[in-house]
């Protein structure tokens, strides 16, 4: 792979878009080289994972018909990404002018038409998603690149594929690291991506949200309780975060102490976040669940959302499960 690497990048200045020999033998490189040792590699890395990829596959372009100016080989998913365009994926992709390699997470960058790069906000929020989810694991490889710069701001394919990018690895020219690096750096994707796409199959309606679009679905969920209990005469106070919990509503003969939650999806038969004190049995507590809130995957907008009211809840502590705890030394 090293070496195989070290012959295609000297390639990358002599693009052309038409089947010269010098484009051939960097499809030949790519398609008989790169290919092939993911094809080798990558299952037998999958498989010491603890959640291997059931359906993994490996595939290579470097244009159809025409010659791409960025060629690429990827591992993926059949389910989770049937194709370059969508769902996420790991994929090999050499700077334009053959200064350097990347070994990147990404994201489908182009439409499902093939033909246009999604929207640069939406790909960057996903990319967001992605490393929050992975934050964990991301701490345990420092050399780890965010961003990647791919040397050609005026082909739009190019362009996407920076901005779809998660997380990479960097090799230039002319120092690409030995086999056993490269197989580290490839298994250590692979088990990012494996953690996302189970990320994806435990909370499908909610991939993507970032931690800032929680904060704003829950802040959706308390706005739109409020509304629904002024409707019903109450006067409403939001405590801000001041208190253990959102709202404080009353009227003549009724006063209660209001949890809102809101979700993405259609069901209230949800699992809620708790602090200690809002799991604290206290009368008059209403739980309000504000379910199908949509945010906006562009601009990060909530809107939406119908209410769904628990009278006089309290928790069942056979039901409360404990996620976290501290430990003094």
């Amino acid at each position: 792979m090293r070496e195989v690497l070290e012959r295609l990048l000297p390639l990358q200045p002599l693009f052309s878009d038409a089947s010269t020999p010098d484009m051939r033998e960097r499809g030949r490189l790519l398609n008989e080289g790169i290919r092939p040792w993911l094809a080798d590699r990558a299952p037998l890395l999958n498989a010491e994972l603890p959640f291997p990829i059931a359906d993994l596959e490996v595939g290579s372009s470097d244009g159809i018909g025409r010659r791409s100016r960025i060629p690429w080989a990827r591992v993926h998913s059949a389910g989770h990404s049937p194709n370059a365009t969508s769902g996420w994926y790991v994929v090999l992709l050499p700077h334009a002018w053959g200064e350097c390699a990347y070994l990147c997470l990404i994201q489908g960058a182009m439409d499902e038409q093939n033909e246009h790069p999604r929207p640069v906000a939406e790909l960057e929020r996903r990319g967001r998603w992605a490393r929050a989810q992975l934050s964990d694991h991301l701490r345990t490889r420092p050399d780890l690149l965010h961003a990647i710069d791919l040397g050609a701001p005026k082909f739009k394919r190019a362009k996407a594929y920076e901005v779809s990018t998660a997380l990479a690895f960097g090799y230039p020219a002319g120092a690409v690291p030995a086999e056993s690096v490269l197989e580290a750096d490839l298994a250590f994707l692979l088990g990012a991506l494996s953690a996302l796409y189970r990320e994806e199959e435990d909370v499908p309606e909610r991939v993507f949200l970032t931690p800032a679009d929680r904060r704003a679905v829950r802040r959706r969920a308390v706005e739109v309780t409020s509304e629904l209990l002024r409707d019903q005469g109450y006067e409403v106070s939001d405590m801000g975060g001041t208190r253990p919990y959102d709202l404080h509503a009353r009227k003549p003969g009724s006063r209660v102490f209001v949890l809102a939650r809101g979700t993405t999806e259609p069901s209230a038969d949800i699992e809620v976040d708790l602090t200690a004190d809002e799991a604290a049995v206290r009368p008059n507590t209403l739980l309000s669940i504000v379910t199908a809130v949509k945010v906006d995957p562009t601009t990060g907008t909530v809107s939406g959302g119908t209410p769904h009211l628990h009278h006089n809840w309290h928790p069942d502590p056979t039901r409360l499960i404990p996620l976290t705890y501290r430990y003094r030394v």
